[in-house]
């Protein structure tokens, strides 16, 4: 029997929708549209991904001696 990934599968699809919409979208081919295309992208993944717990997890007993840098 298949697993099912349900609601985690269905947000990384959304996700991925979202910016292939973006990348095809004739209006922000050009060059000149280059960087408001990757702020489009980057709030896309960043309203998906919680960039500091996914450090804090990766990093385990040393995030607490991490600094800024």
């Amino acid at each position: 029997m298949p697993s099912l990934a349900g609601q985690p599968m269905e947000q990384i699809r959304e996700t991925t929708d979202r910016i292939i919409a973006i990348v095809s979208d004739p209006a922000l081919k050009s060059p000149e549209k280059a960087k408001e295309r990757k702020q489009l992208i980057r709030r896309a993944v960043d309203e998906r991904f919680d960039w500091e717990e996914m450090s804090r997890r990766s990093l385990a007993r040393h995030w607490r001696r991490r600094t800024q840098e």
